[in-house]
């Protein structure tokens, strides 16, 4: 039996799209692969809103960002002790408003999405602290008037080959491209998403150079093709995250691609689910050109983010207004066996973080 421990980040007070935030800080999970049983083995607070983690396992070491929607917030850096518990060593002003994702680019720099602010910073990482961040802003807005107003940086990722970060602008629909060169400079360019999108997070395939976008205000997932040489992404595909019979207002969150490449994992808020979509491993397209995945309910409400674990046999998803962590068994990578649910008690969940090390 083995033990696969991660965290979960929190939401610590009441937002405005956060009705009940109760959350005490960062929770510190164990998984049992065997059974997907979870034991929590502590909690470490002290943070306003951690609601985005990053777990370096081998180095013994969480990122976290605070998520101040009116103030800026910190990027801190712990270590981590025997019992899963965190100890502060460093921090650093976020350098923007509602941080709300942080990502490694390379061995010795992280980069925060600042979502209020709309821009990202990089911060060096070497010798066991944080220096001072580096920031470069967004502009733009979109048809989305309410949340479209303005530029609003929510993700960024550095290309499996290391030579670009690409960063989701939400309130832009736009994906801007940066050369993964530290500190983060202005972007050479970027790629325009349709017109009220609202590009929110993007993965890469493991294997063919494709990249899967899910849009949050159209709830609908963008397959591109990736030219490594120039960093440009062409949009090859848009297809509906939700069912077709849904009449809710789309509010798509989290995306995911299965450790194998043969499958990629969406969450729907408000339809509060989990689709998961086939892959050709030949190329990287999906199976169905219409879409047409598998959905199944999330076990709770509100599905701000899950995460695989890396053996690729458990789906944890996070439940943000359900108070509620729930555990899937994957039977293989494109079905899950959603009928039987493991159900644990998580007050207000934002993050789930394997580690990344």
């Amino acid at each position: 039996m083995t033990h696969i421990p991660f965290y979960v980040g929190s939401y610590t007070q009441i937002e405005g799209h956060v009705p009940r935030g109760r959350g005490k800080g960062i929770y510190a999970y164990l998984l049992n692969n065997e059974t997907g049983e979870l034991v929590r083995a502590s909690i470490t607070t002290g943070m306003t809103n951690p609601t985005y983690i990053l777990f370096d396992e081998k180095a013994g070491l969480v990122y976290a960002v605070e998520e101040k929607v009116g103030t800026q917030g910190h990027l801190r850096l712990y270590s981590v002790n025997f019992d899963g518990s965190l100890m502060e060593i460093s921090r650093q002003p976020t350098l923007g408003f509602a941080s709300c994702h942080i990502s490694r680019c390379g061995s010795d720099h992280v980069v925060v999405a600042n979502y209020a602010s709309g821009n990202a910073a990089s911060f060096a990482t070497g010798g066991g602290k944080l220096e001072p961040g580096v920031c470069v802003s967004y502009t733009g807005s979109g048809p989305v008037t309410e949340r479209q107003e303005g530029s609003h940086a929510h993700h960024s990722v550095t290309s499996p080959d290391g030579k670009w970060i690409f960063v989701c602008d939400l309130g832009s629909d736009k994906i801007w491209c940066h050369a993964a060169t530290m500190p983060l400079s202005q972007p050479r360019h970027s790629t325009s998403t349709p017109p009220g999108s609202g590009p929110r997070h993007l993965v890469f395939h493991p294997v063919h150079p494709m990249v899967y976008v899910i849009c949050e205000l159209a709830g609908f997932l963008l397959v591109c093709n990736y030219d490594a040489e120039h960093g440009n992404l062409s949009i090859t595909s848009a297809i509906s995250c939700l069912p077709p019979n849904y009449e809710g207002t789309p509010s798509s969150a989290c995306i995911r691609m299965h450790p194998s490449g043969e499958a990629v994992y969406l969450s729907n808020r408000g339809h509060d689910s989990i689709a998961i979509f086939a892959i050709n491993t030949t190329d990287g397209s999906l199976k169905n050109k219409t879409g047409n995945p598998e959905w199944f309910p999330c076990g709770g409400a509100e599905p701000r983010d899950f995460a695989i674990d890396p053996t690729g046999r458990w789906l944890v998803v996070g439940n943000q207004n359900g108070n509620t962590l729930t555990v899937f068994n994957i039977i293989s990578p494109c079905h899950v066996d959603y009928g039987r649910v493991r159900k644990y008690s998580c007050d207000t969940p934002a993050c789930i973080a394997f580690s990344q090390g």
